[in-house]
C-alpha cells in the first residue's frame, strides 16, 4: 500500500514538473526576439547572431539556459 502511494505521488510530481517545463518553454518562445534560435545550436535568441565563442565556462553554460551570445550576455550581466 505504501509503495503504491509513493509511486502515485512520484507520478504526480513528475507530471507537475513536466507541465512546468512546457510552460517555461512556451514563455521563452513568446519572449525571445528570435525563437528559432531556441532550437538551433550556435544562434542567439536575443539578437539572432552567431553564438559560438564564450569568455568562460560560466558564459557557455548560460548560453545553454538562455541561448544568449556573449555580446548579449555582456549587455544583460555586464562584461566581466
Amino acid at each position: 500500500m505504501l509503495n503504491r502511494h509513493l509511486s502515485n505521488r512520484h507520478q504526480m510530481q513528475a507530471g507537475i514538473a513536466h507541465e512546468r517545463s512546457r510552460a517555461l518553454n512556451r514563455l521563452k518562445r513568446a519572449l525571445a526576439p528570435h525563437p528559432e534560435a531556441l532550437d538551433t545550436v550556435g544562434l542567439c535568441a536575443t539578437c539572432g547572431g552567431k553564438a559560438e565563442t564564450f569568455r568562460d565556462t560560466l558564459s557557455a553554460k548560460e548560453y545553454t539556459i538562455s541561448r544568449m551570445c556573449q555580446k548579449c550576455q555582456d549587455g544583460i550581466f555586464g562584461d566581466e
